[in-house]
């Protein structure tokens, strides 16, 4: 008898939360949409502040199709590596996050032809000057931006 498998919308319809082998998080939710979400690369979690990787997309078909899914075992194969290389083609973003004392503040992080915009929790958007490229970078810009606030 032969092993039917589920197609991969089914599965991550049923999963909801769904964390791979690289501890990158897939997540579905009622209204279709999937949200992929990652710690950078090689980088362990600050504590207090960290760096994520995040993609959203508006249908589970335009989640597949950007992530290159055809099987479910497609899924297994979504790297941290995978999530970066999007946010420097502009399909991803990159969430600091600080979280301290009751306080929870983040400003996320967008490329769009060659600008870098920090959005924060309040949705005022700003063109950040310099280049970030490092999560520590990402870490110090969201701390001087939350200790003005």
């Amino acid at each position: 008898m032969k092993k039917t498998q589920k197609a991969v919308s089914e599965f991550i319809i049923d999963q909801e939360i769904y964390d791979n082998p690289y501890n990158v998080e897939i997540v579905t939710y009622y209204d279709d949409t999937v949200s992929v979400a990652a710690d950078w690369p090689g980088e362990p979690g600050e504590g207090e502040i960290y760096v994520e990787l995040f993609f959203e997309s508006d249908t589970i078909a335009e989640f597949t199709r950007i992530f290159g899914i055809g099987t479910v075992d497609d899924l297994d194969h979504i790297t941290p590596e995978f999530l970066l290389n999007l946010y420097k083609q502009g399909k991803a973003v990159i969430c600091c996050t600080i979280d301290n004392l009751n306080t929870y503040y983040t400003l996320q992080f967008r490329k769009q032809n060659n600008n870098l915009f920090a959005t924060d929790d309040e949705e005022i958007e700003q063109v950040t000057t310099g280049s970030l490229e490092t999560p520590q970078q990402f870490m110090d810009y969201t701390l001087q931006r939350f200790l003005f606030r």
